[in-house]
């Protein structure tokens, strides 16, 4: 059985289908051999064209199928409404330069929301406010792109003020070096932007991530974490803005 993947970014069984950008095709086909079908993103010309596609600047998923979009993403509502999600769209639009592109781009790891909370969405924060779901404040406004969550109580990143705000809140976590992730129009990309969870415990990174200078230690954290690492030598590792986990498999059923 098919159902929404009922906690943000946390899949409970296989991942079937996920939001993406549609830009790289290796990284398209590299989902396509694990099963997960892509629900592609469409290019916000209200921001730079380099991240203009990436997830995590136009969609944050609330909880179950409710999504908050940026109402630019008109394809998009209309394929998530197909699958019967539920679409809010942001009250004040990604629009400009950093840090107004960021207004979606916060990492939330269970009851906790990570970012820069001074440009969040006023339907976002609202959410977090009715639903027990701290807000923790960081410089990084960037945060989901620069945060792999390896899963509920742990993290990968390349930001000092995440790994601050993480261990804080009782979430362990790895901080890695920045660069050996590419990102076109920028000297680099973010780890989060290169990665998903396509399982409970199964993370895919988007490229070969032996060549990153951290490779030993991300191995090592993510087996601390009973959690499996899959990824492609034959392409170098790529920041495409993350995959947000839609439908996943129930097991339980």
């Amino acid at each position: 059985m098919i159902r929404f993947v009922q906690v943000p970014n946390l899949p409970q069984g296989k991942v079937k289908a996920g939001i993406i950008s549609g830009k790289n095709k290796k990284i398209i086909e590299l989902l396509e051999v694990y099963g997960v079908s892509p629900i592609f993103t469409q290019t916000n010309v209200n921001i730079d064209n380099n991240i203009a596609s990436h997830a995590d600047i136009n969609i944050h998923h609330f909880k179950n199928n409710i999504f908050l979009v940026d109402s630019c993403q008109k394809q998009l509502i209309k394929d998530l409404k197909k699958l019967h999600a539920d679409i809010l769209t942001v009250q004040e639009s990604v629009y400009g330069k950093y840090p107004f592109d960021c207004r979606l781009n916060f990492a939330r790891i269970g009851n906790v929301l990570i970012g820069k909370s001074g440009v969040c969405d006023n339907h976002l924060k609202e959410y977090c406010d009715a639903n027990g779901i701290d807000i923790i404040n960081v410089n990084q406004g960037y945060c989901k792109c620069s945060t792999c969550i390896v899963n509920e109580s742990s993290i990968i990143t390349d930001d000092p003020s995440i790994k601050k705000a993480a261990d804080a809140a009782g979430i362990d976590s790895l901080i890695v070096s920045k660069g050996d992730i590419k990102l076109n129009g920028y000297h680099y990309g973010f780890i989060g932007g290169a990665s998903t969870l396509i399982d409970k415990n199964k993370l895919l990174f988007f490229g070969n991530l032996k060549a990153h200078t951290d490779y030993q230690n991300i191995i090592r954290f993510c087996h601390k974490h009973d959690c499996d690492i899959i990824f492609d030598e034959s392409f170098e590792l790529t920041d495409v803005g993350g995959m947000i986990p839609v439908l996943e498999s129930d097991d339980s059923k």
